[in-house]
């Protein structure tokens, strides 16, 4: 499970958010949710809102340990810089 989540976190919250194209984000934050619900991996639903700069559709079961607004802005700081990065490349 663990490798199809790390797949679905990285290509539904990453490239969405760092090309500015939301289309498909909403459906594979909800399949992360339905996937990692009750499980080890919940944050991973944070993480993909936090990317999107996006609120959380509901209160999260992760504590982060510097806090929800800390890991939100590392979070999309690493997005801000990919979109940079790809503006300044022409993509």
């Amino acid at each position: 499970m663990t490798g199809d989540l790390d797949r679905r976190a990285a290509a539904g919250s990453e490239s969405s958010s760092a090309t500015g194209v939301h289309n498909g984000l909403d459906a594979a934050i909800r399949d992360l949710d339905q996937l990692t619900r009750g499980h080890d991996y919940t944050y991973y639903t944070d993480i993909a809102h936090f990317m999107a700069g996006r609120d959380l559709d509901f209160p999260s079961g992760a504590r982060w340990y510097d806090g929800d607004q800390a890991v939100r802005e590392r979070w999309r700081a690493l997005v801000n810089a990919r979109q940079d990065r790809l503006r300044a490349s022409g993509r």
